[in-house]
């Protein structure tokens, strides 16, 4: 039943900011040397280009105007691109999120986007962020944001990738699944058919390694617990985190290859002119 989908998130990750919680905590700044490790290794084995494509959403080719982030969650992205010089606003469906993204002084509707009133032809980009794969029919959104872009304006999507080497390896256990919070999941091809049949002219639409080591790290924990619960946030774990970056660094080389197998689907098109 649609008014039970906000109990699915009341333990969501966007609900945490380390701001909130007073300060950085031992586990943020071991986060933030492992980041500094791996950006290292992402230039050894090529993969920095590909991260930092997905960190601006595509949209760093771009001078900064109007962006609208849907599903922005606690702002976190928003705060990055307002930094950025965008004018940056945000949709957002769960109030408790919504309500940590105001806090930082962002702008955030609250409600479903296709219901929401708001201006159309204003926008020069709009982004969904693991947003789609939450919405049991995504053509609504697609023409709805089609709607709202400006003529020319840019649409941004990255939602879990069904080819996966992750979805491969790990079957059941793989963190893209995420029951029952994900409804439909998809691949490269059929994201592009969607857009294109939505009136879209699709300038990229590939599978992407950027953040396969948080994905895969994420599937090793569930494989590891076989389906008992997990703590959230799960323990740290060297060796696990050591074999996520390995598994990713071999996606990465058959994605090169020419293999659909990122851990993500990674779409940018644009509303016709």
């Amino acid at each position: 039943m649609p008014e039970e989908v906000p109990r699915l998130y009341a333990s969501y990750y966007t609900h945490r900011t380390s701001g909130e919680a007073g300060g950085r905590t031992p586990r943020d700044l071991l986060y933030g040397v492992y980041r500094a490790l791996h950006s290292v290794v992402a230039q050894i084995v090529g993969l920095a280009e590909e991260m930092r494509l997905l960190h601006q959403a595509g949209l760093g080719d771009m001078q900064p105007g109007r962006l609208l982030d849907v599903g922005c969650g606690d702002g976190g992205f928003l705060d990055h691109m307002r930094r950025k010089g965008w004018t940056a606003e945000g949709s957002e469906v769960d109030a408790s999120a919504a309500g940590i993204a105001r806090r930082r002084g962002l702008t955030v509707h609250l409600g479903d986007l296709t219901a929401l009133d708001l201006p159309s032809s204003v926008y020069d980009a709009i982004t969904l962020r693991h947003v789609l794969e939450h919405l049991p029919d995504p053509r609504p959104v697609f023409e709805t944001a089609r709607r709202l872009l400006r003529p020319g304006g840019r649409l941004v999507i990255v939602t879990p990738n069904i080819q996966s080497l992750g979805h491969q390896r790990f079957g059941r256990a793989w963190r893209g699944l995420e029951p029952p919070r994900h409804f439909c999941l998809y691949h490269p091809d059929l994201l592009r058919r969607l857009a294109e049949r939505a009136g879209y002219i699709v300038r990229t639409c590939v599978s992407s390694a950027a953040h396969a080591d948080v994905i895969l790290g994420a599937s090793l924990t569930l494989q590891a617990v076989a389906g008992k619960p997990v703590p959230d946030p799960p323990p740290v774990s060297i060796l696990r985190t050591v074999r996520a970056v390995m598994l990713q660094c071999r996606e990465h080389r058959r994605i090169r290859k020419g293999e659909p197998c990122g851990e993500e689907c990674f779409l940018v098109a644009e509303k016709p002119l």
